[in-house]
């Protein structure tokens, strides 16, 4: 027979121990869910897609930043260089807007690993709803496509092909991410 007090030690222990194993569990997304539509959201120029709790542009207008800021956004990655002007001092723009402004410049020419290790750090930090936007929104995609291959294990290929849904068209830019990809999972996709 097992006393009362066995029964509370095993009780604190479940307490204790089982968020850990739950936190180890990793969420595995549906596919469907990661899949991009288009929504029309005024101030961002050539459209936008929403993936999940993510939006992947071109370079949004100040009443865009606004508009997003009204349907829950919380943080803007900004993919553009400095020599893309904007027309506009975005980072003022979101700070004044009461959300966070991450700086990840980065040209199709320059993409590394470092670049998308910092891309990924930066996303799977800000966990809540975020704009991650460049010129057009072909560099978003295919950082993004990156986020999903290291993040929740997608093949190189799956996350590519949900990234050329998003506006990923570059095959340069995709053959670097698909590489960054099969060496981040450590084998090849024939």
């Amino acid at each position: 027979m097992i006393s009362a007090k066995h029964h509370r030690f095993v009780d604190a222990a479940l307490l204790l121990f089982l968020p850990l194993v739950i936190s180890r569990c990793s969420y595995a997304p549906d596919a469907e869910e990661y899949t991009p539509r288009s929504v029309q959201i005024p101030g961002i120029p050539g459209g936008i897609r929403q993936v999940h709790n993510f939006y992947i542009s071109g370079q949004p207008a100040p009443e865009g930043l606004g508009a997003l800021r009204a349907r829950g956004v919380r943080t803007v990655i900004n993919l553009r260089t400095p020599e893309e002007p904007s027309g506009f001092d975005e980072a003022k723009a979101v700070q004044g807007l009461g959300m966070d402004y991450v700086s990840i410049p980065v040209t199709p020419e320059a993409l590394n690993e470092a670049v998308i290790d910092r891309f990924v750090s930066a996303v799977t930090v800000s966990k809540r709803q975020t704009l991650i936007h460049c010129s057009d929104g072909e560099r978003a995609s295919a950082l993004w496509a990156a986020y999903l291959g290291v993040n929740y294990g997608l093949p190189p290929e799956r996350a590519l092909a949900l990234a050329e849904e998003s506006g990923l068209e570059s095959e340069p830019m995709k053959a670097f991410v698909r590489d960054y990809l099969e060496r981040r999972h450590g084998h090849s996709e024939l």
